[in-house]
């Protein structure tokens, strides 16, 4: 699986979100909804505001179990080593399909 994944912003932008399928299963241990514009993507939590979903102790061990992938902290470094491989490339396959 070397497939980069890619995310497509709804109010525009569009990015390098993972290496492969792992990275994004590992990356939605980290329980949060990217943040995306045109000029980033990014994953927050407000650590004040913040609920768990419902079933991500489930998830997480089931990605354990049946992937052996672990719960991540951090899905912004998984985000950017992506992009350090992939993000320029995408860029410049999407120009033909879109310009600014």
């Amino acid at each position: 699986m070397k497939q980069p994944v890619v995310i497509f912003g709804s109010e525009g932008g569009f990015h390098v979100v993972a290496n492969n399928i792992n990275g994004l299963l590992q990356i939605l241990t980290f329980d949060s909804e990217p943040m995306v514009d045109w000029d980033s993507l990014y994953y927050y939590k407000d650590p004040d505001d913040y609920e768990p979903s419902a079933k991500i102790e489930s998830y997480r061990s089931w990605l354990k179990n049946t992937r052996s992938l672990e719960t991540i902290t951090n899905a912004n470094a998984l985000v950017e080593l992506a992009q350090k491989y992939h993000q320029k490339e995408f860029k410049d396959w999407m120009a033909k399909f879109y310009q600014d």
